[in-house]
């Protein structure tokens, strides 16, 4: 089985962030990530300029630690072959471990990056979130898809590390991905084992 080995929970440390916990799968670490005050103060390295919104502070903010994320795990020994990178308002469903079995051994070989859930707005848009599908299980996703949670490769995290080391952070993570598709082994399952609370995670950031 291409089992994950471990997975982080990408969060804030503070509230109402630090509230989230309760919710988190206590299997997987907590990476403390920065947010959009952090990314206003260091506009600068990112050719934003001073007059950048919230929302695009917010963006970087959280591409940003994407970037500080797979820097860890850059340095780290993997004994499996994926690990899960999750944003602190992911909920998995109850049966998420006994499908992601099931579901890994149809992972092609060359996969570097797998989305574990989708938008329902995939569907409501295209009908679908699959561009098309490889089996019953697995298939290759229509984006634009949301970073919010994926299963990653150490060979992906280098190249996206080298990417980022060179281009710099110039958009959001999951555009930046979008963008740049061809040139990653990127999928999605076809059944998603988790999903985004979307509806708290915005009225928590309207409101912090």
């Amino acid at each position: 089985m291409r089992e994950y080995m471990n997975g982080y929970y990408i969060t804030l440390k503070r509230e109402p962030y630090l509230s989230r916990m309760q919710t988190f799968e206590s299997k997987f670490d907590i990476f403390y990530g920065f947010d959009k005050q952090y990314a206003g103060k260091h506009c600068h390295h990112w050719g934003l300029g001073e007059k950048v919104t919230d929302k695009l502070k917010f963006v970087y903010g959280n591409s940003y630690s994407h970037y500080l994320l797979f820097r860890h795990l850059s340095t780290i020994n993997w004994t499996s072959h994926f690990v899960f990178v999750l944003e602190d308002d992911v909920v998995f469903y109850e049966d998420w471990e006994h499908n992601w079995e099931n579901y890994s051994h149809y992972i092609p070989n060359d996969a570097e990056l797998i989305y574990l859930h989708h938008h329902p707005s995939h569907e409501k848009k295209f009908g679908t979130h699959i561009d098309y599908a490889l089996n019953e299980y697995i298939g290759k996703p229509l984006g634009p898809f949301s970073t919010t949670s994926y299963a990653i490769t150490k060979q992906c995290v280098c190249k996206l590390l080298n990417y980022i080391d060179t281009h710099k952070i110039y958009r959001s993570f999951d555009s930046l991905l979008n963008i740049e598709r061809e040139n990653y082994n990127i999928y999605t399952l076809v059944h998603s084992i988790c999903y985004e609370n979307k509806g708290i995670y915005k009225s928590e950031r309207l409101n912090n």
